[in-house]
């Protein structure tokens, strides 16, 4: 189906129930991520510009996942769990010294 959420000429729009109704088993939309995710960045670099030419901060959070959902969801915590269970303590006092052992910089 594309993107899933908009007409084409070459594929037309219907909704997941009414496929599904009709007997539909499986729907793939293999462009709706990257198409969406292109949206996301450019409507956020038209903010970045419109901030570079007016000279005023724009807080849109509406923009951006915070650090927490992106942490999660790139499985920094598992990644973490990993590290200290296969980094020797030598390797992770290294690489931390005396920090906490966590590569994420977290805001306190």
């Amino acid at each position: 189906m594309g993107f899933g959420v908009r007409s084409r000429p070459t594929t037309p729009l219907i909704p997941l129930r009414r496929l599904k109704d009709l007997g539909v088993a499986r729907v793939t939309c293999p462009r709706m991520m990257s198409a969406s995710a292109l949206t996301g960045m450019k409507k956020a670099l038209e903010v970045m510009l419109q901030c570079i030419a007016t000279g005023k901060a724009g807080d849109r959070p509406d923009l951006l996942v915070s650090m927490d959902e992106l942490t999660d969801l790139v499985g920094y915590r598992r990644i973490n769990q990993l590290e200290q269970e296969l980094l020797s303590n030598e390797q992770l006092e290294r690489k931390y010294g005396a920090d906490e052992r966590d590569f994420v910089i977290r805001p306190h």
